[in-house]
């Protein structure tokens, strides 16, 4: 592992901080477990980790996209975490 960097970036357009290896050189990865071998050069990146912000509009209109609706939403203190209740149009809380 030596030979990649770890690169953090935000990505402002989907609003999710994305987690990237950088290849230091130019090197041949070996994965026996699925007979693979994958060539990097150098400053080459691949993506590893995404993780996204979700707003609460945004989550009441994909469950509403899926035939949900949004009930309750509950947040820590400070907001930065969220809690979403949904049910099927036809069930009550």
């Amino acid at each position: 592992l030596d030979r990649f960097e770890h690169v953090a970036r935000w990505n402002t357009e989907h609003e999710r901080i994305e987690m990237w290896l950088k290849s230091v050189v130019a090197q041949r990865i070996q994965i026996r477990e699925l007979d693979l071998s994958v060539e990097f050069e150098a400053g080459e990146e691949m993506l590893t980790e995404v993780s996204c912000k979700f707003r609460p509009e945004g989550v009441a209109a994909e469950l509403a996209a899926a035939g949900l609706r949004q009930t309750d939403w509950w947040t820590d203190p400070a907001g930065d975490f969220g809690l979403s209740l949904a049910v099927k149009p036809d069930q009550r809380t």
